[in-house]
């Protein structure tokens, strides 16, 4: 488990040099995306894989968002590379692998799952972003002087 981490890890930050984000958030992004993949790598063993993809996508935003705050960036400078790592990368290399095989019901199967988890990942980044903004709101509806 630590091999794989310290490889998402190195990965992610090799990805975020490519991505032009500065060194600062690059760190940072490197961190979440480790955790990120750790947190999916327990709950796979526990929950189907387009759940857990879901899960620790969500996680990997929200920290993405609470750090980006922290340091004053952009959270999408920090979020481009730290989902590299959850990216179902090998799932659409193998549909492609498969068509150009003829192996067409191979292909449509692992195409799909491909396609779920990245619907369930696109799905936890909104998901992620929308309760930041009603955390943002509840905030200042509670925190804010009313005269």
């Amino acid at each position: 488990m630590l091999k794989i981490t310290i490889t998402c890890f190195i990965a992610t930050y090799l990805s975020a040099i490519l991505f032009e984000t500065p060194p600062k958030s690059a760190v940072v992004a490197s961190s979440v995306s480790a955790l990120g993949y750790v947190i999916y790598m327990l709950l796979r063993t526990l929950l189907p894989d387009v759940i857990s993809y879901y899960i620790g996508t969500l996680c990997i935003v929200l920290l993405c968002e609470v750090f980006a705050r922290r340091i004053k960036t952009p959270a999408t400078t920090m979020l481009f590379p730290a989902l590299i790592a959850l990216v179902p990368g090998i799932g659409l290399y193998q549909m492609m692998y498969a068509l150009a095989a003829g192996n067409s019901a191979y292909a449509i199967d692992t195409g799909m799952h491909a396609l779920m988890i990245a619907g369930c990942m696109a799905l936890a980044i909104a998901t992620g972003r929308m309760l930041m903004i009603l955390f943002d709101k509840v905030i200042s509806f509670f925190f804010t002087a009313q005269s």
